[in-house]
């Protein structure tokens, strides 16, 4: 029993550092956005007009803004579940420890630490849930897709210019046909009294 009680504290010491830890971790990530952010600005002014560093330094703020969409909207969700999911496993440890103790106060600290774990059990399962609907269902902009709509208007623009400049061309040559075609169907008369 003694050695079931030790191996369940260092479990639940474990579970608490890990978790505490992945929230700070997770916490921090807008911190090393913004670092990022003005790394990138500083990049940019480094790079100066060398073509090659400008594309790695958008090739690196590409990458910190797709990094804002877990920031913005799943990371508060996976830390909600996070902090539920520590107030789970402290409630049902709780409720294992009193378990045995007889009472009337054993008895209230056992209601209290099950409705506990029940409560945290429920947040952690909405807050599991709503990370996974927002990493599947929110939509995100894709920057490939963003340069691949920009090269197809600029390829549109390029052909309607090109037709612009046949249809003007080919009007030209449509009115000089014309004129020709309208001094040969004229009278006789009317061409040697315009001479």
């Amino acid at each position: 029993m003694n050695l079931w009680a030790f191996s369940m504290g260092l479990g639940l010491i474990a579970a608490t550092a890990a978790i505490i830890g992945f929230v700070r971790y997770r916490a921090h990530e807008s911190a090393r956005l913004r670092v990022d952010l003005g790394l990138s600005a500083d990049l940019r002014g480094a790079a100066g007009a060398d073509p090659v560093r400008l594309a790695a330094v958008d090739e690196f703020e590409t990458g910190v803004y797709r990094r804002l969409f877990y920031v913005s909207v799943v990371g508060p969700r996976v830390r909600g579940a996070a902090w539920s999911l520590l107030g789970l496993i402290l409630a049902v440890a709780g409720a294992l420890a009193v378990s045995p103790l007889r009472g009337g106060l054993a008895t209230t600290a056992y209601v209290l630490t099950g409705a506990f774990a029940i409560v945290f059990g429920v947040a952690a399962a909405v807050n599991t849930g709503l990370a996974i609907y927002h990493t599947v269902a929110t939509p995100r902009v894709s920057f490939d897709e963003v340069e691949t709509q920009e090269v197809e208007a600029q390829d549109v623009e390029v052909r309607d210019v090109d037709v612009r400049s046949d249809d003007s061309a080919t009007a030209g040559v449509v009115d000089d046909f014309e004129s020709i075609d309208t001094a040969r169907d004229a009278p006789p008369g009317d061409a040697v009294g315009k001479d």
